[in-house]
């Protein structure tokens, strides 16, 4: 157990040992994808503003926010959602891949449902200002206040404006 621990104490003092200053980047910009909430299936919109920040060896963290609603094929009322995610992942020049763990809200006027999940994205910045993201996430078990649950998943794609 001391060894195990050691061991993975001295490789992360080795991964992070290389870090000196970083990049900062801020991002906002418009997101749309397929979305399955429990049954139902449909197409979701989000304003997404997010900040990463990318250590000189590669290694990137990240908090996003995102609020949109969905609409469903077969419901009359748009669910909204709101959730925010921490990132860890890696950057190498114009592409990213990252990892994220996110707490989500959705509901309409008659209910709101909460639950945490994960996902991964994958982002290419071709120009200094712009960014192309691709992401899928997933919360199981989302639980509203009558004790229903469901499953929420969205896979989507993302346009960025770089600050």
């Amino acid at each position: 157990m001391k060894k195990a621990v050691l061991g993975t104490l001295l490789s992360l003092s080795m991964m992070f040992s290389s870090v000196n200053a970083g990049e900062s980047k801020g991002e906002i910009g418009l997101a749309v994808g397929a979305v399955e909430i429990g049954t139902l299936s449909g197409t979701e919109y989000d304003l997404v503003l997010s900040t990463q920040y990318i250590f000189d060896n590669g290694i990137l963290v990240g908090i996003a926010t995102d609020v949109g609603f969905a609409k469903l094929d077969e419901a009359t009322d748009n669910i909204y959602v709101v959730d925010a995610d921490l990132q860890l992942g890696y950057a190498y020049k114009e592409f990213s891949i990252y990892g994220f763990g996110t707490i989500m809200s959705n509901g309409n006027d008659t209910y709101s449902a909460y639950g945490l999940g994960g996902g991964a994205g994958l982002k290419y910045q071709p120009f200094r200002h712009l960014s192309l993201s691709v992401e899928y996430k997933s919360v199981p078990s989302m639980e509203d206040e009558y004790g229903f649950t469901y499953d929420y998943s969205l896979a989507r794609a993302a346009i960025k404006y770089v600050f």
